[in-house]
């Protein structure tokens, strides 16, 4: 199953609900663009790899204590997700409008935005599925600055992390958002 690879602290907020947007640009060994998520349902991918208490705003910051069992060999995947709704955003109004769905701070996005500019900063809404902690072994082709890889991960069974009416909400904000 292919899997995005996301700071634990993000994975752990849109396990909960707290978070349900992420932005992206790609990682330093990605090529090409890394908006075609397409309709298929991914793994989020915990990582720890360039998380940082500073990116994520005070009132989110205990998501970084704790978090899913990993090691240097395995690491564990609780949640599915399948992309909603994406589209590209520059800095400004619509980026700014997207700020409650997502834990960031202010000046993280600001930072990712301007980061490779040539490459578009897209967004994503997605609706996420809690799973099981199932364990998946890693290797190298794990690690590295890159947002897909491949695990050996299970789909069945699951729950929602947001109800349907909280997520219809979540697509009229982000649609709202996004027009800006």
């Amino acid at each position: 199953m292919r899997a995005l690879k996301e700071w634990s602290a993000v994975v752990r907020a849109l396990e909960d609900g707290v978070q349900c947007v992420i932005l992206r640009k790609g990682g330093i060994h990605d090529s090409g663009p890394q908006g075609p998520f397409g309709g298929a349902e991914f793994a989020l991918f915990p990582t720890h790899e360039h998380q940082e208490a500073s990116s994520i705003r005070p009132e989110f910051r205990h998501y970084l204590e704790g978090g899913a069992p990993h090691g240097e060999s395995f690491n564990t995947v609780g949640s599915l997700a399948t992309v909603v709704a994406e589209a590209e955003v520059a800095p400004g109004p619509a980026l700014d409008a997207l700020s409650p769905m997502h834990i960031w701070s202010g000046e993280y996005v600001a930072k990712r935005a301007a980061w490779m500019p040539e490459r578009p900063l897209r967004a994503a809404l997605l609706r996420v599925r809690r799973i099981s902690g199932e364990r998946v072994s890693t290797g190298p082709e794990h690690a590295g600055c890159r947002s897909w890889i491949d695990v050996e991960c299970s789909a069945a069974g699951g729950e929602a992390a947001m109800g349907d009416a909280d997520a219809a909400a979540a697509l009229e904000a982000f649609e709202g958002a996004v027009s800006r």
